[in-house]
This record gives C-alpha cells, sequence and structure tokens, in this order.
C-alpha cells in the first residue's frame, strides 16, 4: 500500500532536545562524569553515561507551552510552500496539542493531539482543494491494532521535546563520526506496530556555547537503516526561567518519492517551561476536536486494503462547533 503523503512522519520526531550549556568543561562534567571526578583528555562518553544525562535533563521538564510558533512547510522539491502560525502546549504523561493557523485567520491547517486515552491528527488542504480533509483518532490501548502507516504519534513528539527519558535495560549502542566531530547514540527498539526501529540521537563531540545546540539531529530509521524522519535543531535559547530550549528546528519527511517529500521549519518564540496549566485549559487544549465538515475515523477500525489517508472511505461527518 502507498504511504500517504498528507499526514507525515516528520511530526512525529520532531526531535527537540532540551540541554543546558554552560562553560567549556560542561560536555566532560555533565556527560562524562557528573559527579565532577576528574576525566582523560580523550576519553569518550559510555551508552551508560548518555542515557543517564538524558534522563536527567527529561526529569526537569515537567510541561512545555509554546504561544508564539511559526511553521513554514515545504512540500515535494520545495515547490510548494505554506507559512503558518501556530500554538503547542505539552504535559506529562501524555498531554499534548500542536495547532497551525494560517496568519490572519483563525482556521486550524494543523491539529495534532493526545491526552491519556486516545491520540489524534489532521491536516487540512489549506485552500489547495481535491483532498478530503479527514481528522485521525485511535485509543492508546488500540494503536496496536491500526494497519495503516501511523504518520503522526504524539507520543514520540513529546519524547523529541525532551520530555521522555531512556529506559536504563534498552538496546543501546554508540557510533563515532569518522572526523570526531559528532557521535551517535542509537537505540534499537520497536514502533507501537511492533515493526523493528532505531531512534539515533546525534551529539556534537564537543562542549558548544551560546546558541549553538549540544544535540544536533533526532533520527528515525526503519529496519534496514533508511530514513523515516529526522530532526535537526539549529539554534537554542534561554527561557526566562533559566531553561536552554530549541528556537529554530527543521524537520524533515523523505516520502517515497521526491514529490512527496515534506520540510517542517519551526520557530519557537514566548516559550514557558514547567508554568502551572489552569485545569480549564487542560480541558480544552487535551480533548479531541469536533470540526464542522470533517470526516472522524479511528485507526483501529480501518482496514489498509481499501483504503489510504488520501482517500479515506466514507465515516459519519462530525456536525457543530470546532472546539
Amino acid at each position: 500500500m502507498k504511504t500517504p503523503r498528507t499526514f507525515l512522519w516528520a511530526f512525529s520526531t520532531v526531535g527537540f532536545l532540551l540541554l543546558p550549556v554552560s562553560g567549556c568543561q560542561w560536555f566532560r562534567n555533565n556527560i562524562l562524569h557528573p559527579g565532577g571526578q576528574s576525566t582523560a583528555l580523550h576519553e569518550r562518553p559510555t551508552k551508560e553515561s548518555l542515557a543517564a544525562y538524558l534522563n536527567r535533563e527529561s526529569a526537569r521538564i515537567q510541561s512545555l507551552q509554546v504561544n508564539n510558533l511559526a511553521m513554514e512547510a515545504s512540500l515535494g522539491m520545495g515547490l510548494r510552500s505554506v507559512g503558518l502560525n501556530g500554538t503547542l502546549q505539552a504535559q506529562k504523561p501524555r498531554n499534548f496539542r500542536l495547532e497551525g493557523y494560517i496568519p490572519g485567520a483563525r482556521s486550524d491547517v494543523v491539529d495534532v493531539g493526545s491526552n491519556d486515552r486516545e491520540f489524534w491528527f489532521w491536516v487540512g488542504d489549506a485552500g489547495r482543494g481535491g483532498e478530503t480533509p479527514a481528522l485521525y483518532h485511535c485509543s492508546h490501548s488500540d494503536l496496536p491494532k491500526a494497519q495503516l502507516p501511523l504518520p503522526i504519534y504524539p507520543e514520540w513528539i513529546m519524547e523529541a521535546l525532551g520530555m521522555s527519558g531512556v529506559d536504563p535495560q534498552a538496546d543501546l549502542r554508540i557510533e563515532y563520526a569518522r572526523d570526531g566531530k559528532t557521535f551517535d547514540l542509537i537505540e534499537a527498539t520497536r514502533s507501537p506496530q511492533g515493526k523493528p526501529v532505531y531512534k539515533v540521537t546525534t551529539f556534537n563531540a564537543r562542549t558548544v556555547s551560546g546558541t549553538e545546540p549540544q544535540v544536533r539531529s533526532r533520527k528515525l530509521l526503519d529496519a534496514n537503516m533508511r530514513l523515516i524522519c529526522q530532526a535537526d535543531i539549529e539554534e537554542m535559547q534561554q527561557t526566562p526561567a533559566g531553561f536552554v530550549v530549541p528556537r529554530r528546528v527543521t524537520l524533515f519527511y523523505p516520502g517515497e518519492r521526491k514529490l512527496d517529500q515534506l520540510t517542517l521549519r519551526l520557530v519557537m518564540d514566548t516559550v514557558a517551561v514547567n508554568l502551572p496549566i489552569d485545569p480549564a485549559m487542560a480541558s480544552i487544549w487535551f480533548t479531541r476536536p469536533q470540526k464542522p465538515g470533517v470526516l472522524s475515523l479511528d485507526l483501529a477500525k480501518l482496514q489498509p486494503g481499501n483504503t489510504t489517508f488520501r482517500q479515506p472511505p466514507t465515516a459519519p461527518i462530525i456536525r457543530g462547533r470546532s472546539r
């Protein structure tokens, strides 16, 4: 079955990692020996030290809110692009919402979210016409039943945001670049459908400073080490509360053909970390929306033999208000 183009794996491993940057000894003191022990000049990190570091960092982040999110999506080989404004909210363990709007309008074009029961995603046609937009949803417990390719999964986005740690017992290994400038922490794991995949975190091998990222990219690879999606962290920023978080991130989805490629550039301003979320707002942000005239389809009930994300089957159309 042809992989759908409308819904994009690029969201799913959007990879931002929340990493502090503090002085010339940062790399050695925080990764090699966080307890402050002396280190050899050319000592290399271990997979255990990297996993422990990522777990310490993720433990610091309970919630993340981006109230000024700029997005640019380029389709194909950059022949089509659309600029969006948006917001992002994430709260452990599974609350997530990302919405993108056409500037100057409140009608959304992208809506991705989850709560402790289910997740959903919707990508409109941005006025292009010719496509039937549908809102796809699935309970977390039914996710293994979903037979169609899963392009967007909010838990993976939260993991890429630095809000999930690494299992110390996971199948981990480190690969070092020949030029010595980077190294990869590679985790062998499985997709929700049970297929083998690899999560790759690429680190700068030296201590960085200013807005340069210590973690340069996050990748998701299939069993044959082919790229599923990639997130490049290009610029960091410091919040008023002292957290160092990404500001510019580029997400890339290769697709089956060059015409199917998608590049999503994010610029995240006005970022708040661990800001208390009002329960009334949480009930709005983290509840599956009701969109007028939009198909509502349960991924666990769709059959791959007679439907795709581009051409969904007939289903009840949601009537009523959007939110």
